[in-house]
């Protein structure tokens, strides 16, 4: 009998950090964030089937805020140096995003289970000498988060084009830690897209300080 409350008493609260409406967790919840990155990459880009490797590297900035428990938005900027075939290119990116959050995690305390469903407009700027070429793009996605504890939450998501669902995909797998207000996170991106006469194939690892508030 004492093995079998203590087991009921330890599922009884694993539940109650992980599967729990955010509500419960609201007085440690943040209500937004900030931070700077860093980011390096590859990109491997195939046209009539010859592959080129590009290697990028940048800063960006990053911020968001939650308009309610429920409801957060979000912006940020970066740019990078692209390297391809021995010619440098500027890369900027801007981007703003909404999220609908069915569930929270608590980043500060690295407890509960957050899933989110998020949009994303980005344009882009691809900029060589004295030319440039733009592009914009929107993303849908879903965003999860889980609880480890010790101020860590794994931190995951998958987005793909909206007008071209299937066609291609970026997928996030992360870490994130806390220290009272600083967070720290290391982000994996790996991101495909398919088109008529070419395809491209990317990984990014971005690594980002910032504080909650």
């Amino acid at each position: 009998m004492i093995k079998t409350s203590s087991f009921l008493t330890g599922l009884t609260l694993f539940l109650a950090t992980s599967f729990l409406p955010a509500t419960v967790f609201a007085a440690d919840l943040h209500n937004g964030m900030i931070s700077v990155a860093s980011l390096n990459g590859t990109q491997d880009v195939t046209i009539l089937g010859v592959t080129l490797e590009a290697d990028h590297e940048g800063t960006a900035l990053l911020g968001s805020v939650f308009l309610s428990d429920k409801t957060e938005i979000g912006a940020g900027y970066s740019k990078s140096e692209l390297t391809l075939l021995g010619s440098e290119f500027d890369e900027e990116i801007m981007f703003a995003n909404a999220k609908y959050h069915f569930s929270r995690a608590n980043l500060r305390e690295g407890h509960g289970m957050g899933l989110a469903a998020e949009i994303v407009i980005s344009d882009t700027k691809l900029s060589y000498n004295s030319s440039s070429d733009y592009n914009q793009t929107t993303h849908v996605g879903l965003n999860y988060q889980l609880g480890l504890g010790a101020g860590f939450t794994l931190d995951t998501a998958i987005r793909t084009v909206i007008d071209d669902i299937g066609e291609g995909y970026i997928a996030d797998i992360g870490i994130i830690k806390t220290l009272d207000d600083l967070v720290l996170k290391a982000t994996y991106t790996l991101s495909t897209d398919e088109a008529d006469i070419s395809s491209s194939d990317g990984d990014t690892l971005m690594v980002s300080i910032g504080f909650l508030f």
